[in-house]
């Protein structure tokens, strides 16, 4: 999800050469998915906007068709603020409420490529 196309381009090529590619990648993603969302919740608010497009545009892909459980499980969430408890797993709630923050910050960003990632 890099914003340069030949970045891009040698990126997919090795994602595909590591995992094969449809089902197999889908199921390595699958694999590590809460750690891959909450890495890519940090990098949508770098100060790096290379780094924030290709966070919103690898989010906008790996959360598609997940179910609550899948994102972490838990019950209803208010504040984010409260919940997060070193050593334990981040509930669902929290991680859409900080997915809800990321995506608001790349729609509003100086940056046109950000906000274009960010839809």
């Amino acid at each position: 999800n890099d914003p340069n196309k030949q970045t891009r381009e040698q990126m997919s090529a090795l994602w595909t050469g590591i995992t094969g590619g449809g089902a197999e990648a889908r199921a390595v993603i699958t694999q590590h998915l809460l750690t891959t969302i909450d890495i890519l919740i940090q990098d949508g608010t770098s100060k790096l906007w290379r780094a924030r497009v290709g966070a919103c545009g690898a989010l906008a892909d790996v959360i598609v068709g997940r179910s609550w459980t899948e994102l972490g499980g838990g019950g209803a969430v208010i504040d984010d603020d409260e919940i997060v408890v070193e050593g334990k797993s981040t509930p669902a709630g929290v991680r859409l409420l900080q997915l809800w923050r990321v995506t608001t910050r790349a729609l509003d960003d100086v940056r046109s490529a950000v906000r274009e990632s960010g839809e």
